[in-house]
């Protein structure tokens, strides 16, 4: 099941997390957030963050990801913590922004260039035509 779409740019490896995750949301959101979790680390391990925990790489890589991106990853983190350790009961809610943040981070790290293009295109087919009934 995937609630999202994932960037098809993204490798399998860290695809597979999501996907888990996903496949969790109908009974089990504490696992949900856990692969989350698990998703960020191996962003952060491929992004060659650096430290002897995930904050720590997540802060050293705050330079080259951004300000917005990095704090973006280090709420996921959190997210994933509270599914690991704490039990605390999730809502669906809750998850399915989770995922919406983690998309983003997806989008923005393993962006779709044929993507952009295609919806460009679109967006000029629409200008020409001066609405949708032609396209």
């Amino acid at each position: 099941v995937i609630l999202f779409e994932l960037p098809i740019t993204l490798g399998d490896d860290i695809k597979t997390k999501p996907i888990k995750s996903f496949n969790h949301f109908w009974y089990d959101l504490d696992a949900c957030a856990n692969k989350i979790r698990q998703a960020i680390e191996l962003i952060i391990e491929e992004k060659n963050g650096i430290g002897s925990n995930l904050d720590q790489k997540i802060a050293s890589l705050r330079t080259s990801l951004g300000e917005s991106l990095a704090n973006t990853i280090l709420a996921l983190k959190w997210i994933g913590n509270e599914g690991s350790h704490i039990g605390r009961p999730f809502t669906r809610e809750e998850i399915l922004n989770a995922f919406g943040l983690l998309v983003d981070v997806l989008n923005k790290l393993y962006p779709d260039e044929s993507e952009n293009i295609r919806r460009e295109s679109l967006v000029q087919l629409i200008l020409e035509n001066k609405g949708l009934k032609k396209v």
